[in-house]
């Protein structure tokens, strides 16, 4: 679904050594979007280039240079090569770039009216398991450790623990991902909670982007966005948090 695949087998078995140097040159020069997978008898193999990320759709003369590496590296080991037709996956690609953008959708709420002692703020966020992850905001993750949504300053300020104690921001950004965020619903209407939590706790207000003030009813409002979003992104094969989508907005 978001991949070109060439094919290429041989009559022999083909040991992955023998590929190896010449797809890390590969994978180097397509930034990590190149996979290999052979078949468990090593005869028949697939190279794949992942035609659409968030930096947007692989060009034409891109997935040329991809697939002449790919029969260079067939021929070396003998193999016979079968590939889609280029135009077809560079439209392809380009359609499915446009319905990403559309979907690539980040909500955030934020908590104002500060500023918010750091010891409150994270005791409130460690009660309920956020940690605080190295990109200096709250993170929480689910037992398979997928990232639901974070916390951190409105500003982008990191926090930090040995500063947690003196940081006093002004006001706190709340923001989930929706594409990467398994469970849509359950994963907004838990930081929805947080934000409650914290405005309660530091006698503060929830707002969004453009200072509006988000009540319940404004909060409901957006799951229901946030299930169309999901319907429609799974309509695609794209459910939210699944490993092709986590390919795929990244």
């Amino acid at each position: 679904a978001i991949d070109y695949i060439v094919e290429f087998s041989a009559e022999h078995a083909v040991a992955q050594g023998a590929l190896r140097e010449q797809w890390n040159a590969i994978e180097r020069r397509h930034a990590r979007r190149a996979l290999l997978a052979g078949s468990a008898d090593g005869r028949t193999w697939r190279a794949a280039l992942q035609l659409v990320s968030r930096d947007g759709a692989i060009g034409e003369a891109d997935l040329i240079e991809f697939r002449s590496a790919v029969e260079t590296v067939a021929a070396s080991v003998g193999a016979t090569v079968s590939a889609p037709e280029m135009r077809v996956a560079v439209e392809a690609a380009r359609a499915l770039d446009a319905f990403c953008a559309e979907s690539d959708i980040q909500v955030v709420v934020h908590v104002t009216g500060g500023p918010f002692p750091g010891t409150k703020i994270r005791a409130a966020a460690e009660a309920s398991g956020r940690a605080l992850e190295a990109a200096g905001r709250f993170a929480m993750r689910n037992d398979e450790r997928q990232l639901l949504y974070t916390l951190g300053a409105k500003d982008g300020a990191p926090f930090s623990a040995a500063t947690m104690r003196e940081a006093a921001p002004p006001a706190l950004s709340l923001a989930l991902d929706v594409t990467r965020a398994p469970d849509t619903r359950r994963s907004f209407e838990s930081m929805a909670r947080l934000a409650h939590q914290l405005a309660s706790l530091l006698g503060g207000s929830i707002a969004d982007d453009n200072g509006n003030a988000l009540d319940d009813h404004a909060l409901a409002a957006i799951a229901q966005q946030l299930d169309s979003v999901r319907a429609r992104l799974e309509a695609h094969g794209l459910t939210p948090g699944s490993p092709t989508a986590l390919r795929l907005f990244s």
